[in-house]
């Protein structure tokens, strides 16, 4: 595996510092309300993608990993790591940008990417286009980056349905098998 790019690198010593800075906060603490049901959703539109992360208070990772899907874009993580996610996201503007309610369900052209908040049901969203400020696509595209480098780094195994059944592994292999074409001289 490649080392990470010191801007990756830099983003997840600030989550992991976060999440310390957290654990400290919560040990010493002892009026503590306990965990907190977090799902942070990233709609790119322009893809027609969705990722979803969310909070093992919010969702039991069994559970969730057992049930048949029609697409793996569901991750959870553990609840302090989601906690500073979202302070993450905060720091990187959130706040300053978000509206309450759900993302739209789908883009436009003037709506290409946005990030979805619920915590303990209250919902809210921060959408982007291209009339979008520039300090405000640098904010989102920050707090994006924040959210998909632990998107990638958090494993799940999710049953996903698979129509094709085992033809979906023997055509990959075939076409694993199958000769190179080679190049006329």
């Amino acid at each position: 595996m490649l080392p990470p790019s010191q801007p990756r690198r830099t983003a997840l010593l600030a989550i992991l510092a976060a999440v310390v800075s957290f654990l400290a906060g919560a040990c010493a603490s002892s009026g503590t309300s306990g965990p907190t049901s977090i799902a942070v959703i990233l709609h790119d539109y322009r893809g027609e993608q969705k990722l979803e992360l969310d909070s093992e208070t919010r969702t039991d990772r069994v559970q969730a990993y057992s049930q048949l899907r029609r697409e793996a874009s569901l991750k959870v993580q553990a609840d302090e790591v989601m906690v500073a996610l979202v302070r993450e996201m905060e720091r990187n503007g959130f706040d300053d940008y978000a509206q309450a309610g759900r993302a739209p369900s789908r883009g436009s052209a003037v709506v290409t990417r946005a990030l979805e908040v619920n915590i303990d049901g209250k919902t809210r969203h921060w959408v982007i286009g291209p009339g979008s400020s520039v300090d405000e696509k640098k904010s989102f595209l920050a707090a994006m980056g924040d959210f998909v480098q632990l998107y990638n780094l958090t494993q799940a195994f999710q049953a996903i349905e698979n129509p094709e059944g085992t033809r979906l592994f023997e055509s990959e292999a075939r076409q694993l098998n199958q000769p190179a074409a080679r190049p006329r001289s």
